[in-house]
Parts: structure tokens; C-alpha cells; sequence
């Protein structure tokens, strides 16, 4: 079994369903955009992206809430700024950004339908 589940405050339950009358969902589809500066992601349902300079983890994050096939600016889950992402405090309390590292090594590692996983939000 393999699956992402979708990131959620609440908490989650998932059911396994087995059997011979049991049949995989099909893939659903997988986009990926480069430019010099961002990368986006796309499925059926989901849009991110993730800036290659200023890195931030995910710099924007839109869901397809009504399933209309388009990502629209009411559907924009995450719209991080230039200096959100990751950080890490050491045991002085010195700051290390990871939106400071202009230079940072952003690629696609693998490319392809994301096999039996489900590219939805949880209720759709």
C-alpha cells in the first residue's frame, strides 16, 4: 500500500478495503512546470509550488475544492511570503533561514503517474 495522505489539523482515519471485488482507482494525472525561478506541481486536485531562489518549502498551495478542474484564487490554501519556510535555532540562539540561501538545489527526483495514490483533499 501507498498513499499521501492529505495534511490536516484533525485528526484522520483511513479505510482498507480488500477483496476480489475490490478495484484501483485510476492515477490521476501529475504535471510538472520548471522555470529558473519556481517549480509547480499539478494533479487533479492540487497545485503547489516551490521557489528555486528565497527557498521557502512550499511557496504556494492551491486546492480544487469544487472540482471544477481549475485552481482559483478563493481555492489558495497556503500563500507563504519571502521570508516564511524552514529555519533552524542552534544552542547559541543563532538563526539559520533557508529563504536566505539564494542558491539552493530544487529538482524533480522522480517523474511519473504517483502510481495507486489518490491526488485528493480529504471530502471530495
Amino acid at each position: 500500500m501507498d498513499f499521501t495522505p492529505p495534511l490536516a489539523a484533525e485528526s484522520q482515519s483511513y479505510t482498507l478495503e480488500y477483496g476480489p471485488k475490490v478495484k484501483r482507482a485510476a492515477a490521476g494525472r501529475l504535471r510538472f512546470e520548471e522555470d529558473p525561478d519556481r517549480v509547480t506541481v499539478t494533479t487533479d486536485w492540487l497545485q503547489f509550488s516551490v521557489r528555486r531562489r528565497g527557498f521557502n518549502l512550499i511557496d504556494s498551495l492551491y486546492a480544487d475544492t469544487n472540482g471544477n478542474g481549475t485552481f482559483e484564487p478563493d481555492e489558495q490554501a497556503l500563500a507563504a511570503g519571502p521570508d516564511a519556510g524552514a529555519y533552524l535555532v542552534d544552542h547559541e540562539g543563532n538563526r539559520y533561514d533557508t529563504s536566505l540561501d539564494m542558491e539552493p538545489q530544487v529538482q524533480v527526483e522522480e517523474r511519473g503517474p504517483p502510481g495507486s495514490r489518490s491526488w485528493r483533499p480529504a471530502g471530495t
